[in-house]
Parts: structure tokens; C-alpha cells; sequence
């Protein structure tokens, strides 16, 4: 018997929904206006240029990856592997309490990620201060998300209308801050500055 089917987890579409799909479209999107500030960086950018192109390549990067995830549903394979070794060790029974402290430890880890970099960027923070923080929320969200905490769960499943839900609008909501930024600051860059055309020597 395969790991896999041990763990009973399978890849299949995580989120089949309306939803599901235009939230990988955002992330995609996003994605490639972060692309466009990094390689747009120095018509973007009037200091710090490739400390700043760095970062919003990594965000394209970061959201590629989310994006595919979104669909793969990777972290259910977290929640599932976990679920498996708490059974095999005996400590499945008080999983609330371990759950309850992974949640706790993520948000202390990410205000702390988030504190780390507004700090390391404070002389460009008017600049990203929006995709560090959409970046940051979408990223514990998802791993708060993986972390299958029961009233979690329930809260983030809540319909708000319709077909939206909590999980959409919280999922939704980071990645439109770091697209919102992006935008502000493609919508900011200067225009290359034309070269010079040569005067052709008259005979």
C-alpha cells in the first residue's frame, strides 16, 4: 500500500466552484502585474531598484505557486499526513490542543514576518507597503487553512451571499492588496527616455 492511499488523499481539484477558478484567475493575474513591476523596475522604482525588483519577483513567483495550489489543494495532503502520524503516535485525541498552537504559532510567525520585512523595506514602505501586508495575510490564511481546525473551518465556510463565503473573501482580499499595489505602481512609471536620433552628415 502507497503512502497516498494510507493517508487516504488523492490530487483532485480542490475548488471545482465559480469561485475556485476566478480566485486561481486572480492569482494568476496578480501574479503577472508583479512580473510587470519587476521587469518594469527601473521605470518604477527611483531608489533601492534591485532590492524592490527582487521582492516583487518573488511575489510573482509566490503567487504562481499559490495559484497552482489553489486547484492541487496541496495543503490538504499537510492536513492528511498530519492526521496520519497523530493516529500512528497517539496523540490524535488531543489534536485540538496541538491545532490550537500551530494556529497561534502561524499568526505569531507571520506578524513577525510581516514586522521583519516593513522593517527591512521602511526606506521604500510608501511603495509596497500593500503587497507586503495582502502577502503575508494570503499566506498564514492559506496555512491556517491547511491547520483543518474545526471551528475554523466552520467560521471560513460561513456563506456570506450567495456563493461567497468567508474563505473566498479573506483568500480574495489579500491578493487583491498586492494587486492594487501593483497597479498603483505600474500606473506611477515613468517613460523610457528616447535615444538621441543620429543627424545624417549631408554629402
Amino acid at each position: 500500500m502507497s503512502f497516498l492511499e494510507q493517508i487516504k488523499w488523492y490530487p483532485g481539484i480542490g475548488d471545482p466552484s465559480f469561485l475556485g477558478w476566478f480566485t486561481v484567475v486572480a492569482y494568476g493575474y496578480v501574479a503577472f502585474l508583479c512580473y510587470s513591476v519587476a521587469r518594469n523596475g527601473v521605470y518604477v522604482f527611483t531608489q533601492g531598484v534591485s532590492r524592490q525588483v527582487n521582492l516583487w519577483g518573488a511575489i510573482a513567483l509566490i503567487f504562481v505557486a499559490l495559484a497552482i495550489n489553489k486547484q492541487l489543494d496541496l495543503q490538504t495532503f499537510f492536513t492528511a499526513t498530519a492526521k496520519y502520524f497523530a493516529k500512528k503516535q497517539g496523540w490524535y485525541g488531543i489534536r485540538r490542543e496541538f491545532q490550537a498552537v500551530f494556529i497561534i504559532g502561524v499568526i505569531v510567525i507571520g506578524f513577525s514576518v510581516l514586522v521583519g520585512l516593513l522593517f527591512n523595506y521602511r526606506k521604500y514602505l510608501w511603495s509596497n507597503f500593500l503587497a507586503l501586508i495582502g502577502l503575508c495575510f494570503v499566506i498564514c490564511f492559506i496555512v491556517i487553512r491547511a491547520s483543518s481546525f474545526h471551528h475554523i473551518d466552520r467560521l471560513i465556510g460561513t456563506k456570506i451571499a450567495f456563493i461567497f463565503s468567508f474563505n473566498h473573501l479573506l483568500e480574495l482580499s489579500g491578493i487583491f492588496l498586492v494587486g492594487a499595489n501593483a497597479l498603483w505602481l505600474l500606473n506611477q512609471r515613468r517613460r523610457p527616455k528616447q535615444k538621441p536620433t543620429g543627424v545624417e552628415n549631408s554629402q
